[in-house]
């Protein structure tokens, strides 16, 4: 009997590209990280409110049918009062305006998010403005009784941070392109 002698794989050297794009990978990476964690906090210039999807649903706030189409055929004579850290912000009083698809409320002095504590959503009368509905700011929407509010930020500077996405993202493309050509090498010389 003969034996077949089995053939030996080619010997594959990795070239310094594989290690070059490893590094450009990582630094890729860890660019892409530093960028998402340094973005800066959103400064609030103005807040929307608009009737809450809540209202009339299990779970949400109870409403007669009598009261929903009062405040909806209303022109109430809203307001915000905002709690900050610097003290108390007031807007003016939007008279007769229904809140239809939503009101939006321009702040006197922009305010970092983290500032804002309580928002206050009030009804301008004659004795005294009662409290429509209220809540704690955390996040950039919440939930309340009666309404849904929306602190809107000032839209940020675009283009420093597309250029430090578009480094990172390139930077970890290169490397990978690198890394895959190795492969694609490896493979082709197990093949052929």
């Amino acid at each position: 009997m003969t034996e077949q002698a089995t053939p030996k794989a080619k010997k594959f050297r990795i070239g310094w590209w594989t290690l070059l794009g490893v590094l450009l990978a990582i630094a890729g990476g860890v660019w892409l990280l530093l960028v998402e964690t340094n973005l800066p906090e959103p400064v609030i210039e103005s807040i929307r409110i608009s009737e809450s999807a809540t209202i009339n649903n299990p779970g949400g706030a109870t409403d007669s049918a009598i009261e929903r189409l009062k405040r909806t055929l209303s022109k109430p004579d809203y307001y915000l009062v905002i709690q900050t850290a610097q003290g108390e912000q007031t807007t003016p009083v939007r008279y007769n305006t229904p809140i239809g698809n939503g009101l939006t409320f321009q702040l006197p002095t922009k305010a970092p998010l983290s500032s804002i504590h309580e928002v206050r959503v009030m009804h301008s009368s004659m004795l005294a403005d009662p409290i429509v509905d209220r809540v704690d700011v955390s996040a950039l929407q919440h939930e309340g009784q009666l309404f849904t509010f929306y602190l809107l930020p000032v839209a940020l500077d675009a283009g420093r941070w597309n250029v430090n996405l578009i480094g990172g993202w390139s930077l970890v493309g290169l490397g990978g392109l690198l890394v895959l050509s190795t492969i694609a090498r490896f493979v082709w010389q197990q093949v052929v």
